[in-house]
């Protein structure tokens, strides 16, 4: 069945910096592997890829673009809720917020103009206060 879109959310979480810099890289490593599987229980059948550190990308194929946009605020509002605690020492991480760019593929895209796209979202999302989805408004190519 080949009707529906793609879309790809790059997704950053907002301040981990100061998680390694107040917990240690372990724990900032272990963070990112429970995001990582918060992630992936949103919509199992999404592929999530950790690149650039902190950052992930999803790719995930969607009825169409409101259904992605629903989806990746379910992401950020299920991260903002969870509560991540460090097994070895108890040392617990409170709401980690993520800031969402959400892009739809295009009949005429490349990889890197669809990347591109996702990461000025990004970008914007970052500006406008972190925590939120910046998605594109039109999706026809």
């Amino acid at each position: 069945n080949d009707t529906g879109v793609t879309a790809l959310l790059l997704i950053d979480l907002d301040g981990f910096k100061l998680v390694n810099d107040t917990h240690g890289h372990t724990v900032g490593d272990a963070l990112l592997k429970f995001i990582a599987g918060a992630i992936q229980s949103v919509r199992e059948e999404a592929s999530v890829a950790r690149y650039g550190g902190d950052e992930f990308g999803v790719f995930l194929k969607v009825a169409d673009a409101p259904e992605a946009h629903r989806i990746a605020e379910e992401v950020r509002e299920r991260l903002a809720k969870e509560r991540f605690q460090y097994r070895r020492d108890d040392q617990v991480i409170e709401a980690v917020t993520v800031s969402i760019g959400l892009s739809i593929l295009r009949h005429d895209d490349t990889a890197d103009s669809w990347f591109e796209r996702a990461d000025k979202l990004l970008y914007r999302a970052k500006q406008d206060g972190r925590n939120c989805v910046r998605a594109e408004r039109r999706t026809a190519g």
